[in-house]
């Protein structure tokens, strides 16, 4: 699994198939009532479009994702197979009319009680607690979007973390031996990079939790705020 995330009555799931990646959305409260297995969801294709010198290119492999409260928005850190000759770009979603919009209204095949196969609207999900129906395990329409943050130039970026001051959104990206700092727009969906910064060894993680920045290095953890991380590490 890449990542998930808890929305209101429903939790998003993201992962690996093959070479490219998935999103569900199911009931949070199927998993009480199934000993903590999901029993009803719908999956589908997510991908980011990117267009770079006037050629479109499909992103469909995530490799890790951010949900942004505040913002009700889900970034997604996402490239094309093979990862090492590939773009890496972040892509924006917004959760009520990029994916909740799939799901609701996505129309999928299935048989009537005569075996005839017809199309069927998925529907929303109804978590209420008096719910007695199931919603089948279905592929719906891919959940697209066409937002791009920032398509970066450093194809062996691999996760990101953000982190928000009183004024800025930022966002930390990570190769093995360098952090990457660019500056969120909310309004426009769009970041500039701000910061190259140089470690001192190779990381394999990046974490900000409780306005700390966690950096997990071949012999240690490195733990620092945000903002002082700019200025701890060398930069080119």
């Amino acid at each position: 699994m890449t990542g998930m995330f808890v929305r209101g009555g429903y939790i998003y799931t993201v992962y690996l198939d093959k070479e490219v990646s998935m999103i569900t959305r199911s009931c949070k409260k199927d998993l009480s009532s199934s000993g903590g297995k999901l029993t009803t969801f719908t999956v589908a294709k997510i991908q980011c479009i990117n267009s770079i010198d006037g050629e479109q290119f499909a992103l469909d492999r995530v490799l890790t994702i951010e949900y942004n409260v505040e913002l009700d928005k889900l970034f997604i850190l996402v490239t094309k197979k093979p990862v090492t000759s590939s773009i890496v770009a972040l892509c924006v979603m917004d959760v009520v009319t990029d994916i909740d919009k799939v799901f609701d209204t996505s129309k999928y095949e299935a048989y009537d009680e005569n075996g005839k196969e017809i199309q069927k609207t998925q529907g929303a999900i109804d978590c209420a607690i008096s719910r007695n129906g199931e919603v089948q395990p279905v592929c719906v329409k891919p959940v697209k979007t066409s937002k791009v943050a920032a398509t970066l130039e450093y194809t062996d970026v691999f996760t990101f973390s953000s982190y928000k001051t009183l004024e800025h959104h930022l966002f930390y990206f990570l190769c093995d031996d360098s952090m990457y700092v660019y500056e969120y727009y909310p309004d426009t969906d769009k970041t500039k990079n701000i910061l190259d910064i140089f470690l001192w060894e190779e990381a394999s993680s990046i974490s900000i939790h409780e306005d700390m920045l966690y950096l997990t290095l071949e012999n240690s953890v490195f733990i620092t705020d945000p903002t002082g991380a700019l200025t701890t590490a060398g930069t080119r």
